[in-house]
């Protein structure tokens, strides 16, 4: 094992330790949670007609491309809101609220034990987790393509297609958008476990 192996190994290790992790996880939840409530407050304004609901002007590219980005920025702000819904906090806080309704043993009667996705598909954890995973892939695909196109033009130094921002927008932009969705899918529980396990592959720990 050479010292970038051991260096690897080393920050892994402390990566794995049961502390660390549930920091990590702590910390990503309240970030999912936050991303999710204010996706739900700008989604809010858009409904209103307060903010535009598609914030990117993409008049110089082509309907497909437009139609492409809108349905790609749409998936990504309901991914974002279900992302923020299954999150650590928001899922305390359903089950405080439904605890005042119902017992713990009602509640897991009605929706089943919250287990994984293959042995409780209709939970509405694995449900909402696995729909918050589907909407992501076209802002994904989007993203990935945007991200090589713009890499691509600039080395060989092609003028980019201009992409401005309708007036009336908030902060919170398209583009700032699915850059959050982004983070979400690879920060979720399941890219997290996959990208331990290829780094520990890496490192020689398994």
């Amino acid at each position: 094992m050479n010292s970038l192996q051991t260096l690897g190994a080393s920050a892994v290790t402390f990566l794995n330790q049961p502390n660390t992790k549930e920091n990590i996880k702590t910390g990503l939840g309240l970030v999912h949670f936050f991303f999710g409530a204010v996706g739900a407050y700008n989604a809010v304004k858009g409904i209103t007609g307060k903010t535009p609901i598609i914030t990117e002007d993409r008049s110089q590219q082509s309907p497909l491309m437009r139609t492409t980005a809108k349905i790609a920025t749409i998936c990504s702000k309901s991914s974002n809101m279900l992302f923020g819904a299954v999150s650590w906090p928001s899922c305390m806080i359903a089950t405080n609220v439904a605890g005042l309704a119902v017992s713990a043993e009602r509640l897991e009667k009605m929706v089943g034990i919250n287990s994984t996705f293959a042995a409780s598909p209709l939970h509405p954890y694995n449900a909402l987790s696995f729909a918050a995973l589907a909407l992501s892939v076209p802002s994904m695909v989007l993203t990935v393509g945007e991200t090589v196109k713009w890499g691509y033009n600039k080395f060989y130094k092609i003028d980019s297609d201009k992409i401005s921002t309708r007036s009336g927008s908030s902060w919170l932009t398209d583009g700032k958008i699915r850059a959050i969705n982004f983070f979400e899918v690879v920060t979720n529980g399941k890219a997290l476990a996959f990208l331990n396990n290829l780094a520990k592959r890496i490192t020689g720990l398994l």
